[in-house]
């Protein structure tokens, strides 16, 4: 009987009722268009899997089916509806059978309150419509080709619904002929066109979103390097600044937890002393809650009251908010979803950075706790060494011992009031000489002390007490009990962001199968506290930039060799500059 009703079709009237139907579809389309671009649903469709986001596109879609209520088509005495495509469409999007259900299950609600005779049947109808298409939507939402049968699917059911439980009533059946192709074709035609639309909308979220990321990146990596040494106020400033150049905004500023740090952009009279008038109860309420607080609010500018859009971004750390981004656009001007999106991932980006920042600094300190602590190390060791010297001249030769000892004192001057990380290798220099007067006057003058410096190797900066511990060395474990002249050659040059340090005895040495442990503190003889100190010191300071090698066999003397790579010349150098134990 179906197939009968299908050759008794009324094709004409069937047009007509389609061109109607379609026109409904029309103003959907417009509705989605305009209303999806809120920034209340429009991420919706990009995060569909949220519960939040699906309650949302749930009121956005009853919303369109409520005005679809309005726009249905009266024929013969009874009332059609083109709602089906939008609940078709919904479905899919929503991607949840649960969701597809409840939603057709409203859309057809309407009809059967109002007791239609048809109501039962388009209850029926929508409700199975919306959950198969739910379940077809629920792995991906891709507008493709796919679809097409899918829809065909769901409109031809729609029909055979309506045609299984209105078969009894003639009426329905006339129905049939009149419209039942025009309403087959206004759902799958029109479920696809929204379907499109959808996917559009989606695909350009999408698109918004990786290019705010994108330049989120670009913004952030511009930015890391004004948050290396902390959350500070000339960093906040180049921030602000380079913020500012690359999103649409009229004033960009960055706070702490009670002020604001800079500001940049048309803030006028905005930041003055500690920048109350952008650090109002807005940003307390960002910090306090860690949320981002949007608000719209008026201010006095220039003798009017203007009003202004404000944005509160934290800026965390460890989950602890540090600070803010603030934004604002005077006059009536909102902030773009654009702006919003990038917003968003400049929030994670500058936090990481915050983040990235605070362990920078706390290695730093650590280093530099490290550096304090072999330092001190060293100082008593070479004072120590120093004193014993002097005290073995002080019965045999007081005048002598008595010079020796303001020399040891201007040496101790020198090293114990620099607080500078590093000194010139000159002044280092000044210090081995000193050192050596003092070992000259305990061995006289069997000691012979070759320099070869290059002017620019003078002015390198170095760790202090870095070579007298490598000459000490000499003193202390290469010339013991040797006969003959002790001979010492220091050479250091500097070229091409090159430092080079060799320092050569011709004391006893050391076996080669020695060599590979002599760094280790307490390692060979005596403490070893000397080489393996200065090479510590070197490591935590320079880290790969440096190459630290020893050679040395017995009765061949003893020789270390450091080099020491700028920066900038790290990688050009690497295979070229790199020591190894021999």
């Amino acid at each position: 009987m179906f197939f009968s009703l299908v050759l008794d079709v009324d094709i004409k009237s069937n047009f007509h009722l389609f061109i109607q139907l379609f026109q409904q579809i029309g103003v959907y389309g417009i509705i989605i268009l305009l209303l999806g671009k809120h920034t209340w649903v429009r991420h919706c469709f990009y995060d569909r899997t949220d519960i939040k986001c699906q309650a949302r596109l749930l009121v956005f879609f009853l919303l369109i089916i409520t005005v679809g209520e309005f726009l249905a088509t009266a024929y013969h005495g009874t009332r059609l509806y083109s709602t089906s495509a939008v609940v078709i469409a919904a479905g899919y999007l929503l991607g949840s059978m649960f969701w597809g259900l409840v939603l057709g299950a409203i859309a057809g609600l309407y009809h059967f309150i109002l007791g239609d005779w048809a109501g039962a049947a388009q209850f029926t109808a929508s409700a199975i419509i919306g959950f198969l298409a739910g379940y077809f939507g629920r792995n991906a939402f891709r507008f493709n080709l796919k679809l097409i049968p899918i829809v065909f699917f769901l409109a031809f059911l729609k029909v055979l619904i309506f045609y299984v439980m209105l078969s009894d009533y003639p009426v329905a059946l006339f129905l049939l002929i009149k419209s039942g192709v025009a309403t087959f074709a206004s759902d799958f035609f029109g479920g696809l066109l929204l379907l499109f639309m959808l996917n559009f909308m989606n695909s350009e979220q999408e698109k918004e979103h990786s290019f705010a990321t994108s330049n989120a990146l670009q913004i952030a990596s511009k930015t890391i390097v004004f948050f290396k040494g902390g959350f500070t106020a000339d960093g906040a400033r180049q921030v602000c600044s380079i913020i500012h150049r690359s999103i649409p905004v009229d004033v960009v500023a960055i706070t702490d937890h009670e002020q604001v740090l800079s500001a940049y952009g048309a803030i006028d009279d905005e930041v003055h002393g500690d920048g109350a008038r952008l650090f109002d109860r807005d940003a307390r309420k960002a910090i306090r809650t860690g949320e981002i607080v949007y608000s719209k609010r008026e201010r006095r500018r220039k003798g009017n009251r203007l009003p202004y859009h404000g944005l509160y971004v934290p800026l965390k750390a460890s989950d602890e908010v540090t600070g803010l981004l603030v934004l604002r656009n005077w006059g009536s001007r909102s902030f773009s979803p654009y702006v919003m999106e990038l917003i968003s991932g400049l929030q994670q980006l500058i936090g990481v950075q915050i983040e990235f920042a605070k362990l920078q600094k706390h290695k730093e300190l650590s280093i530099q706790a490290e550096l304090l602590a072999l330092q001190r190390q060293i100082n008593p060791h070479f004072f120590f060494n120093s004193l014993n010297t002097i005290m073995s001249l002080i019965r045999i030769d007081p005048p002598k011992a008595r010079r020796l000892l303001l020399k040891m004192s201007e040496i101790f001057r020198v090293t114990f009031k620099s607080t500078a990380e590093t000194v010139p290798l000159s002044t280092e220099l000044e210090i081995v000489q000193g050192y050596l007067e003092l070992e000259k006057a305990r061995f006289g003058d069997n000691i012979s002390v070759q320099l070869d410096i290059s002017p620019p190797a003078m002015k390198y900066h170095l760790p202090q007490l870095i070579v007298q511990p490598l000459v000490e060395n000499s003193f202390a474990h290469g010339f013991k009990g040797r006969t003959g002249k002790w001979l010492i050659d220091i050479k250091a040059h500097y070229e091409e962001g090159r430092f080079s340090l060799k320092i050569c005895d011709n004391g006893h040495g050391v076996a080669r199968e020695q060599l590979r442990n002599i760094m280790q503190m307490g390692v060979g003889k005596g403490s070893g506290v000397g080489l393996s100190n200065v090479y510590e010191r070197l490591r935590n300071l320079y880290g790969s930039r440096l190459a630290f090698a020893v050679d040395s066999d017995t009765g061949k003397g003893f020789t270390i060799t450091i080099v020491i790579t700028d920066a900038q010349e790290k990688e050009s150098r690497n295979q070229a500059g790199a020591f190894g134990d021999h």
